[in-house]
């Protein structure tokens, strides 16, 4: 096989270590190395990609059979360590994001109404979302209301045309 690098290509590093007389598999294919502590490298990976390997191990554990199984993300001339012999946390990986949603309406004439739709996420067995807050400004009707068609969650808003009062200078 043939590879075409670019200047910051590098392969990446696997770490991993397991019961010593577990068989390991990365991806589809099964490794030849033993041991407790296992090291493999991957093939040159683009810079500032990540990519992600699916681990699997199997061996005995007091007279049964185990099989454990995780995603490692490595990236171009990175290290990543898998360790097997610590069980997982029972809730996985979480991450959380905050959005803030700010928008600007121009070109409405007085007594004239505008309405803003916001998408709002579902909460599901994937991800639990919920809206820290809510703050319309002065003038501004707003709610968050599931539309009845369909059940979407959403952010409306109607602002009214604000005129500003002009005050002349000395």
């Amino acid at each position: 096989m043939t590879w075409i690098l670019a200047a910051d290509d590098a392969p990446a590093k696997l770490a991993i270590r397991l019961p010593a007389d577990a068989t390991l598999w990365i991806g589809d294919y099964q490794t030849k190395q033993s041991g407790s502590n296992r090291e493999f490298n991957t093939p040159p990976l683009a810079a500032g990609k990540t990519f992600v390997y699916n681990l699997k191990a199997t061996w005995n554990e007091d007279g049964k059979p185990v099989t454990a199984e995780r995603k490692v993300e490595v990236r171009a001339g990175q290290t990543a360590s898998v360790d097997f012999t610590k069980a997982v946390a029972a809730t996985g990986k979480s991450r959380a994001f905050l959005f803030t949603y700010r928008a600007t309406v121009n070109g409405l004439q007085p007594g004239q109404t505008a309405r803003i739709w916001l998408p709002v996420p579902p909460s599901n067995e994937d991800q639990d979302a919920s809206i820290a807050s809510t703050k319309f400004p002065a003038g501004v009707d707003g709610q968050v209301a599931k539309e009845p068609k369909y059940g979407n969650q959403s952010c409306m808003s109607k602002p009214k045309r604000i005129t500003r009062a002009l005050f002349p200078s000395k």
